[in-house]
Parts: structure tokens; sequence; C-alpha cells
């Protein structure tokens, strides 16, 4: 799978010159393509309820400048923290950008950043932007800002849609950043206190965490085996998931109730404490899964002590949901899903279902709301399904089939790093709490009772997937 980072910026922002030369070394080191996105904050400020450096209060404005200079002393950046031509009207440099050859567009727009924060140019000067143009493969610079003028109003209303308030912004796989977010974390240490520091640029351990595989330390082994007390048990959680070489997607996907933000900060600390290891996958996201299907029984939830009185209590309460409205959702898990981006007519729902009068009438009512319908009988049809074609966004899953076990099913999807995140919802014609927490404690998304009507159904696609519901 290809990684992208969509990268929103803006030539004139200093928090983009601090953050992009290290954004693009881990970009080349982790082989993502980043699409350089200069856009208008001039616009963007009053429709996010930003307000440009002037029209901020004086406080404001001086803590400012001294976070500048403190992050330009600990990354040993040269910065001028009051340049000459700032602010400066950044159009004609974001158009440049956006008109050069995209092979260019990174060192580009790195040149006219360091022009305004390092060498005190005017970025809004025709010449000094030929200058820089032409050092960078940019030959004809009028013709390159006439062609990126096109395109800027688009790119800035893609940027306002995606929720994009702020440079730099960076989107990966649809999750954004934004360099003030605290929880966008490095992994150096502040100078003055050294606590882990927060930098306006791009979250550096996120993004090293995106394609890895992690697995526990002897000492890891040991702090399970030991049960301390010491360990908190979040901690403790990700080491009983983590039983073998695991990768990200699997922990967030299996732990979709923590937000991914902090699942990758325990990642990282646990790796920082000796008590996880990671590498990079050999063959990131490209494993293959017919293999992996055909392989033996799932691997069981490893539910901490601590954990299961909570999981006992949600399965009670699912289980009278079922029995009184015929659906029941994990909203902590619903929760830090992002919505889909797509419409009804162009999402791909897979119904698993062995009993044919109850597939034939989910066919057709999910097909009526407007869904893109594919079928399977059996695991072995559900396993062909995939072999055809491995796209789909949403998995209604029975959970008793002729061949297999729903709950098998769902615990290989949820340990499979090209399924792991996919949302899942069980059809089943019984409501025991025992059967509901193990689905619980496997990472379904949602249940759904047989016999169910049209609106019970297409209301848990829609839920699951956070889309509007079908009229």
């Amino acid at each position: 799978m290809q990684k992208i980072v969509d990268y929103y910026m803006a030539p004139s922002s200093p928090w983009t010159y601090l953050g992009h030369a290290r954004f693009g070394e881990i970009a080349r080191r982790h082989g993502a393509t980043v699409r350089v996105k200069p856009v208008d904050y001039g616009v963007i400020f009053p429709q996010s309820g930003g307000l440009p450096v002037g029209k901020r209060a004086p406080q404001r404005q001086a803590y400012r400048l001294a976070e500048l200079r403190r992050w330009g002393e600990w990354l040993g950046a040269r910065i001028n923290i009051q340049p000459k031509h700032f602010p400066v009207n950044a159009t004609p440099a974001s158009c440049l950008i956006l008109g050069a050859p995209e092979p260019a567009r990174f060192a580009l727009a790195g040149a006219l950043l360091a022009a305004v924060w390092a060498d005190q140019a005017d970025i809004a000067d025709r010449g000094t932007l030929a200058r820089i143009g032409a050092q960078h493969g940019v030959a004809d610079a009028a013709t390159a800002i006439n062609t990126g003028e096109a395109v800027y109003g688009a790119m800035t209303q893609e940027a306002l849609e995606r929720g994009v308030f702020g440079a730099p912004t960076y989107v990966v796989r649809d999750e954004l950043f934004w360099g003030q977010d605290p929880s966008n974390s490095s992994s150096a240490r502040s100078p003055e206190t050294g606590s882990r520091a927060r930098f306006e640029g791009i979250p550096i351990d996120a993004m090293a965490t995106q394609e890895r595989i992690f697995r526990r330390t002897d000492a890891g082994n040991d702090v399970l085996k030991s049960d301390d007390a010491a360990v908190p048990s979040d901690y403790r959680r990700l080491l009983k998931l983590i039983n073998q070489d695991t990768h990200l997607d699997v922990v967030r996907g299996c732990l979709r109730q923590y937000p991914d933000r902090l699942i990758e900060e325990w990642l990282i600390e646990l790796v920082e404490l000796g008590y996880l290891d990671h590498a990079e996958p050999a063959d990131p996201l490209d494993l293959d899964f017919t293999a992996y299907f055909a392989k033996g029984p799932a691997a069981k939830a490893e539910v901490l002590a601590e954990d299961a009185g909570k999981l006992e209590r949600e399965a009670k309460a699912a289980g009278s949901a079922l029995s009184r409205a015929g659906a029941f959702f994990h909203e902590e898990r619903l929760k830090n899903r992002a919505p889909s981006p797509k419409k009804p007519e162009d999402t791909v729902v897979l119904i698993v279902e062995d009993d044919p009068d109850q597939m034939a009438l989910a066919d057709l009512r999910v097909s009526m709301a407007g869904y893109r319908v594919r079928i399977a009988r059996s695991a072995a049809q559900l396993l062909e399904e995939l072999k055809k074609d491995a796209s789909l966004d949403i998995l209604l899953l029975d959970v008793m089939l002729p061949d297999g076990n729903g709950f098998d099913i769902l615990s290989k999807f949820r340990r499979h790093p090209n399924f792991a995140l996919m949302p899942i919802v069980m059809l089943t014609s019984q409501d025991k709490v025992a059967d509901i927490k193990k689905g619980l404690s496997l990472g379904a998304d949602g249940y759904v009772t047989k016999p169910y009507s049209k609106s019970i159904l297409i209301n848990a696609v829609s839920k699951v997937l956070k889309q509007a519901v079908p009229k």
C-alpha cells in the first residue's frame, strides 16, 4: 500500500519552516509520498476561528516570539524570529509551488520558507521568486505562477473541507495532524525540562509508527508474568495484546476504543522503557491474506482482570439493547472511527449470511438503500470474495456459518493488517451475554439480531460508517 501524506502549508509559516526538513527526512525514511499543497490561510482563518498574527492579543504575540526563539535554539535552526519581510503576501509563492513540476515542489517550498525566515528575502517579489524558482527547475516563474493560480482556490477549498485550520497540517490516511496539536509528540526531549517535547511540525513518532511491527521483549514478558502493579494497566493491556509480531493497525483495530494518538504514545513509551521492540515489516500491508485465513483457529482475546468487570457490564447492556431494539453499537469504538467520506452508492457492503431467506432480505434492503452489495454464504465464499477484490467498506457477519464461526473470522480480521480496521457488525439470532461478551472482546463494532427490519439494518450500516441515513 502506497504511503501518502497530504502536506497543507504556507511558504510564510515559521512553524512549517522549522518542521519542513525533518518532515521530509521522515517521509523519505518511510518511503512516503508527500503531496505539497500550499493554501490560502487568509481564507481559512476567518472560517476556522483563527487570527492572523497582527490581530492576536499582545500576550499571544509575545509568547509566539518566545516559542520561536526557544525552538530555533533547540533545533539549531537558522531563524530570524522577526524577519524583515513578514507579514508577507504568500499567494505568488504558493502559486509558484503549485505550478512547479511535482517532484520539485517539496524542495522549492523549503527554499521559499528559508528565504523568509533565514535569509530575510521578500517572497512577494517576482524577481525573488524567479531566482529561487530557477534554482529548483522552474525556468519560467511567471508561467508557473499563472498555472498555480488556476488551482490555488480549489486547493484552499479542499483544505477547508478536510478540516484544515492551521499551518502546517499533515493528513495521513484521512487522519489530520496540526502543528500546534499538543498530542503531536516528537521523540526529542525538551531542553528545559527533559519531558516529552511538543513541536510545531510533523508528529515524528506518530509518523514513524505508521508502518511498524511491534514485539514484546524479554523485559515485557517479565512484566506480564509478574503483574507488576507499578506498570499501568494501559501498558499491560498493550503488552498482552502484542503476543507475537503485531502491526500497528492490528493494535488500533483491537483497541479501537482508544484514540490512535494515545495508542501511538503508549507504544512509543513502551519501546523507550524496553518492554517492546519494533521494526519495519518485510512487506508492509502486503501479506497473503488467503494463507492467513486458511490457518488454524484464531487468537483468543486477552483480557486483563481489571477489564473483565467492564466487559461483563457492557455485554449485559448490549443484551438488553438487542432484546429491546434489535441492535447494539460499541460507542467507544465508534467515537474513534473517522466518518466514511463515501456516498452510499460508492460504499461496498459485504454480507456474510448462510440462511437463504435472511440473505435475500438483507441483500434487498441494503441494495434498496443505495449501497453496493456483495454476498457470501459461508466462510469459504467470504475468502473467495476477498480473493476477487479485497476492497470493502463494512462487513455484516453472521455468527453461525456452515463451515466456520463468525467470531473466529472476526478475530482473524482484527489480527490482519489489511483488515484490522474494517468496520464489522455481527448478525445473530441469539443475545446470550456470553456470546456478546466474546464478540465485544474480539472487536465487534455492533450487533444486529435476526430477523431484522430494513430500518435497523440500514441504520446499523450508516451509524458504524458515520454516514447520513439514506432516504
